[in-house]
C-alpha cells in the first residue's frame, strides 16, 4: 500500500524544512567560527603591535644597529659591549616569541609580514651570528629557531611583495640618520 498524496507531501516537505535547516545551522556555525577568527587574529596583532611599536622595543632595536654597524659583536657573534647585552637579550626573545605566536597561528602571519618583515629581517641580521654563538654554548640548535623561522618567512615574503627591491640592511643611510 502507498502513502496517501497529503500525507508524501508533508513527508517530503519535512524532509526539505530539515535540508533547510541543516544548511542554516552550517552556516551559522561556520560564520561564527569565521568572526571568531578574525577576533583572535585582531587580538594576535594588537598583542604584537604593543610588542613591537612602544618606544622600549624601538630604542632596543635602534641600540641593536648600532652595536652591529659600529662592530660590536666580533665576527663570531660575541659582543664586545655589555652595555649592549639588554638589547640583545630583548630582541632575541622577543621576536622567538613572536615567531613562535606566527608559526602556530596565533597571530596571522601575512598580516604581521606586511606590517614587520623588514624590521625582522634586520633584526635578525644584527643578532644572526650572535645566535649561532649561543647555539654552540648551549649544545642546541633549537635555541631560538622560531625566530630564524620568522626571518626565512619574512625573507620570503620581502622577495615576493619587493621583487625590484633589495633585502633592509642594519647599516644604511637610514639607520644612520636614526642613531644620531
Amino acid at each position: 500500500m502507498s502513502e496517501p498524496p497529503a500525507q508524501s507531501i508533508f513527508s517530503g516537505l519535512n524532509l526539505v524544512i530539515t535540508a533547510i535547516a541543516v544548511v542554516i545551522a552550517g552556516a551559522t556555525i561556520w560564520i561564527q567560527q569565521y568572526y571568531a577568527q578574525k577576533t583572535l587574529d585582531r587580538d594576535g596583532m594588537m598583542k604584537v603591535f604593543e610588542l613591537l611599536s612602544n618606544e622600549k622595543s624601538k630604542l632596543h632595536r635602534r641600540r641593536i644597529y648600532q652595536a652591529f654597524c659600529s662592530d660590536k659583536f666580533n665576527s663570531d657573534g660575541k659582543l664586545l659591549d655589555n652595555s649592549f647585552l639588554e638589547d640583545v637579550e630583548y630582541i632575541r626573545t622577543v621576536f622567538g616569541e613572536i615567531g613562535h605566536l606566527v608559526k602556530n597561528k596565533y597571530v596571522p602571519k601575512k598580516a604581521f609580514l606586511n606590517a614587520y618583515s623588514g624590521v625582522i629581517i634586520k633584526s635578525w641580521k644584527t643578532v644572526q651570528k650572535n645566535i649561532d654563538r649561543e647555539r654552540g654554548l648551549r649544545k642546541t640548535k633549537n635555541y631560538m629557531e622560531d625566530f630564524e623561522w620568522l626571518y626565512n618567512e619574512a625573507t620570503k615574503h620581502w622577495k615576493k611583495k619587493n621583487s625590484d627591491s633589495p633585502e633592509p640592511e642594519p647599516c644604511n643611510d637610514t639607520t644612520k640618520e636614526i642613531m644620531k
